[in-house]
């Protein structure tokens, strides 16, 4: 009887969908007042570029699927985990508000279109016939469940550094580590 990897993959899925999609989506709400303060931006503005991330990240979903039907799974989630790793980074030093638009809104918001969202569901239902729906829906959990803790547990260093650019551009973000990793599990 062979051994069946689904399930491991399903782990693996959870992991890079909720290190990918819970920190970016749930975790600005939590470092606005600081980008605000620094940044001297309005509520409204900071809700512009959010906007902006999750246009960016419904909007890449068909070609995203194109691109996992071409290409596979693995490539795109490199792809876009490049995207996202990059536009963190420049976020931690982002000056203006339009920087915050390009950055967060367009690179981190395309990045975990090609990098989460869709590629995480796909590779639980290419594993699955029988259990397709509880294997996505495992995946699933993780934005809920580390999103609602992810804030915390990196806020909480983070507001004791100096800033919100200090958590963003150390090597406590997981964003640098998920290119390497996707490739190697996808």
């Amino acid at each position: 009887m062979r051994f069946f990897y689904g399930w491991w993959l399903v782990g693996f899925a959870w992991i890079l969908y909720g290190f990918g999609a819970a920190p970016g989506y749930y975790s600005w709400s939590f470092f606005s007042p600081e980008i605000i303060d620094e940044l001297d931006l309005t509520r409204a503005q900071t809700g512009a570029v959010f906007g902006l991330f999750t246009f960016m990240f419904n909007s890449i979903a068909p070609v995203t699927g194109l691109a996992i039907a071409r290409w596979g799974t693995r490539r795109v989630m490199v792809v876009g985990n490049l995207f996202t790793a990059p536009g963190c980074w420049l976020l931690s030093g982002a000056g203006s508000l339009w920087e915050c638009l390009v950055y967060f809104g367009i690179l981190v918001g395309a990045g975990i279109g090609l990098s989460t969202i869709v590629p995480c569901q796909a590779l639980a239902t290419s594993w699955f016939t029988k259990y397709r729906a509880r294997a996505v829906a495992a995946v699933l959990t993780a934005g809920e469940w580390l999103g609602s803790w992810s804030p915390g547990l990196t806020g909480s260093w983070c507001r004791s550094t100096p800033g919100e650019r200090a958590g963003k551009s150390s090597p406590s973000c997981p964003w640098p580590a998920r290119p390497p990793i996707s490739s190697a599990v996808a």
